[in-house]
């Protein structure tokens, strides 16, 4: 008896080391898929085929689910999808937008195994946007008159745009990176440490150097809130100060520098006229076919808003849910201890929050970000 126990424990220890082995293996390949995927959506954050190794990790998580949250997106895309009228490029619009969850879903669960490497890669997958947007600034490019308004004419110039081809969305991409820079900053080893905070400057540099105001201001609420969370207690007060002093540069700078705010409340209006018209959305995809039917004299790619937006297209339980979204998120950074999930929430926040003068889902990086943020940072304690 005792015999077939010894043999029965060498194979049962001799199984679980091969397991192991096995483990250790796939982890690696994930490891490399990830970072291609991250390599590519930087290089070309306005396209979907980069995302394909993400499409491979979904197969090698053979257990792998989606959380609530994103299941009840993808059945309102497929709700709406169905209920509103047909158009060209309407099923496009849907295979790319759940596609775009289940990327970053994917990705999002590797971040709740390793989050620190996850966060490495990201805030890195920031930096060759932040060389070529110095090169930008330094050579003075040459950009689009629209690009400039009120006061920035004759003030500015050039606005950096990176690899992104956007001033805005440059600075969505980063916004979304500080929180974990922030976090990478003050955990890592002396040396690191130095290294993290060089990371953060630059960052903080470029998204200045991109003027766009929105994302200063966002930028520094992110910065009130990490600081009154991890900083010593009597320093609070003067921190604070100083981000509502920053605060208020950024919101007279936008108001009054750039003079956007009354190009964009038209469209505001314009769009709240087609949630009215058709309070079931126009679906996937749609605001760029019926946005010029409630607004001829002001040209629009997109509402400017994501919240308005996502109402214009999937109606307003799409609207209801992104709002009952960003509820979840803020009761999330309530809840947990872990300073990894507080910096990902607190990027996701930020992101809704640019989000009220700003549409970050144009391009797939930034819609990845968000859903690989819900998915890392879901059902945490």
């Amino acid at each position: 008896m005792t015999r077939w126990s010894w043999i029965f424990s060498w194979f049962s220890r001799w199984q679980n080391d091969g397991i192991k082995e096995i483990a250790d293996e796939k982890l690696r390949l994930i490891r490399g898929l990830i970072g291609l995927s991250l390599a590519a959506l930087i290089a070309f954050p306005r396209e979907i085929w980069p995302l394909g190794p993400a499409l491979v990790l979904i197969f090698i998580y053979k257990r792998h689910d989606l959380s609530r949250v994103a299941m009840l997106w993808i059945i309102i895309m497929l709700w709406t999808t169905m209920i509103t009228p047909s158009f060209s490029g309407k099923g496009y619009a849907l295979w790319r937008g759940i596609f775009l969850v289940l990327a970053g879903s994917t990705i999002g669960v590797y971040g709740r195994l390793e989050p620190r490497r996850l966060a490495q890669g990201l805030v890195l997958s920031g930096l060759p946007s932040c060389i070529v947007a110095l090169a930008q600034w330094a050579a003075a490019v040459p950009i689009p008159p629209s690009w400039l308004a009120g006061l920035e004419k004759s003030l500015l110039p050039t606005r950096v745009m990176g690899l992104f081809g956007n001033p805005n969305l440059l600075a969505g991409y980063l916004l979304f990176l500080q929180p974990m820079a922030w976090e990478l900053a003050r955990s890592s080893s002396a040396y690191e440490r130095k290294f993290w905070t060089v990371v953060v400057i630059v960052q903080t540099l470029v998204i200045a150097l991109t003027f766009s105001y929105g994302a200063w201001f966002v930028l520094l609420l992110q910065a009130i809130v990490f600081l009154l969370i991890s900083s010593e207690r009597q320093r609070r007060l003067e921190l604070f100060l100083m981000s509502i002093a920053g605060a208020v540069f950024a919101v007279t700078g936008w108001f009054w520098i750039g003079g956007t705010f009354a190009y964009r409340s038209l469209i505001w209006k314009a769009v709240v006229q087609g949630i009215r018209a058709r309070p079931l959305g126009v679906g996937p995809g749609g605001f760029n076919l019926y946005y010029p039917l409630v607004s001829r004299s002001v040209p629009a790619d997109h509402a400017h808003n994501l919240f308005l937006q996502i109402t214009f297209e999937y109606g307003w339980v799409g609207g209801l849910l992104l709002m009952g979204v960003m509820l979840l998120i803020l009761q999330r950074m309530r809840r947990t201890s872990n300073p990894w999930n507080r910096g990902v929430l607190l990027a996701m926040a930020g992101q809704l929050t640019w989000g009220f003068v700003d549409y970050p889902w144009t391009i797939p990086a930034l819609t990845v970000l968000f859903w690989l943020g819900e998915r890392w940072t879901c059902e945490v304690e």
